[in-house]
């Protein structure tokens, strides 16, 4: 028996609904879970370097769903280039609370000019992709540049807490403990989605890209 074009395009997209409803809980819960933990200042009483190793570890189990779960994958690349991009643009006010905490001597000067300006660079380039002409490229120099920075404020962060930079406890705390806890290791794996999408061209499987999520 044939099978509209029609039908299967509704149960693909009822299936990425389905998904799609799974990682908003899913975030939603982890979103509260990091905001409860810090007000009770339970990652405060960890080790320096345990937020960085939980980042890393937390960005580690998003990709390998990525990698291992299909529907999951077929989720992620149904959304638009478009909006992946948009998404950075949360680095801005994360870089700016970074400043405000280095102004006033609660975060290390490397840290800060490492990983604040970094992050607000990226968040402001977001406006000028989406200006430019429509194409691959562009996305792709910016997943670079992102993921470039990305690296680098991730990389000072661990180093300078396993050498026990006093202040960097305060990462620890809230409101920073969102961004490393939560912002940063989705921002790393949107990255690396990313980044699989744009560099892996003419693979078997196309993305999945219904009209509603353009």
């Amino acid at each position: 028996m044939n099978t509209s074009p029609i039908s299967v395009t509704g149960v693909v997209e009822a299936r990425l609904g389905s998904v799609e409803r799974v990682v908003v809980a899913t975030m939603t819960i982890w979103f509260f879970a990091v905001l409860g933990l810090g007000w009770l200042g339970v990652f405060g009483r960890l080790h320096h370097a345990s937020v960085g190793i939980i980042a890393v570890a937390e960005l580690f189990g998003i990709v390998s769903l990525y990698c291992s779960i299909r529907p999951f994958r077929f989720y992620v690349r149904s959304i638009s280039f478009k909006h992946l991009t948009i998404f950075n643009v949360w680095r801005f006010p994360a870089g700016v609370l970074f400043l405000y905490f280095g102004v006033r001597g609660l975060l290390p000067p490397l840290f800060v000019r490492n990983a604040a300006w970094g992050d607000i660079l990226a968040a402001c380039l977001v406006p000028v992709v989406l200006m430019l002409p429509d194409g691959r490229n562009k996305y792709l120099w910016f997943q670079i540049i992102g993921f470039a920075d990305f690296i680098l404020a991730v990389g000072t962060g661990l180093t300078l807490n396993l050498l026990d930079t006093p202040t960097m406890n305060n990462i620890a705390e809230l409101p920073l403990c969102i961004i490393p806890l939560f912002g940063v290791p989705i921002t790393g794996s949107v990255h690396i989605m990313m980044l699989d999408q744009l560099l892996l061209v003419g693979r078997r499987s196309p993305r999945i890209r219904p009209s509603s999520k353009l």
